[in-house]
């Protein structure tokens, strides 16, 4: 009897972390969603739950509130991006880099990614933590896996020693120079892929030239 009860407890346990699981996937993808449509200021935690379900109280208690909420979407987004930045250790740094350079361009310049950075923008002056939940739960998953790998050629004598955080960090702001802050203020509409290679290519000959023994 008291294994029935046992098993019968696990079960139920299973299916509230489940719903618990589902819940918060609603609850970012509509967050996600009305941030991009309405930017921050325009999107209210009821907006959310209208779309959503659930309850004020739960969300807050998640989330603490709209900012950890709107950091919660970025640091999800920039979490599975950051998968992709690996590299084979038969790999050299200038392939490396040309293709995490390439693909960190790439996500900055995706429509998505340049409403998301517009409404952080926006939203700092006047909400400064959404700003500091972009730049420390969004910002340091794409940059430290760059620092990782800066790191590991470092080891095998392929790169001078530095602060590598501040030189991957240096990196992502040397991509987003040039056609990314022209596609941000709007001054063009899209960039082809001559373009994007172009930038990283240029982006990643300076960086590496600053670091080769």
């Amino acid at each position: 009897m008291k294994r029935k009860s046992v098993r019968r407890a696990s079960a139920v346990k299973g299916i509230s972390r489940f719903d618990a699981g589902e819940r918060r996937r609603r609850t970012l993808a509509a967050a996600e969603d009305l941030f991009l449509k309405n930017g921050y200021a325009g999107t209210s935690l009821n907006d959310i739950i209208r779309v959503s379900g659930g309850s004020k109280a739960t969300l807050i208690e998640q989330f603490a509130g709209k900012a950890g909420l709107f950091a919660a979407v970025l640091e999800s987004t920039a979490v599975e991006f950051a998968k992709k930045l690996t590299a084979s250790s038969t790999e050299e740094p200038e392939a490396t880099m040309r293709r995490f350079g390439e693909a960190i361009l790439r996500f900055y310049l995706w429509p998505s990614a340049v409403l998301a950075y517009r409404g952080v923008i926006a939203a700092g002056p006047d909400n400064p933590e959404v700003a500091r939940a972009f730049y420390l739960r969004a910002h340091e998953h794409i940059v430290a896996p760059i620092a990782l790998q800066l790191r590991e050629w470092h080891g095998r004598g392929l790169l001078v020693d530095a602060d590598f955080h501040t030189e991957a960090d240096r990196f992502t702001h040397m991509l987003r120079s040039g056609i990314y802050e022209q596609r941000l203020l709007g001054v063009i509409k899209r960039a082809n892929g001559a373009q994007i290679s172009l930038q990283v290519n240029g982006a990643v000959r300076m960086f590496l030239r600053g670091l080769r023994p």
